[in-house]
């Protein structure tokens, strides 16, 4: 079964890098790690923020949703569309 999973992250930029420069990188990164998860593993708020500071241009990320890690059944598999990844 399928997990749909969504995200509200808060992002500080490095100076002289605009948000809007850098804003499909970062869901990039976030769908590249969901989506690559296998079934039944969890999603690790703390593997999500590495991948995102990763990206050239992030200063900081502050993530408001989710709060915690989001467990996943043996049977699940969690996954994201760049849709449900909201970023400001």
């Amino acid at each position: 079964m399928i997990v749909p999973v969504s995200f509200d992250i808060v992002i500080t930029t490095s100076s002289g890098i605009t948000l809007s420069l850098i804003t499909n990188d970062i869901k990039s990164a976030v769908s590249n790690y969901v989506n690559r998860l296998a079934v039944g593993v969890d999603v690790i708020l703390t593997e999500i923020l590495v991948a995102i500071k990763a990206v050239n241009g992030v200063f900081d990320v502050d993530m408001n949703v989710p709060t915690s890690n989001i467990a996943i059944a043996d049977n699940e598999l969690a996954r994201v569309s760049e849709e449900d990844i909201a970023i400001s």
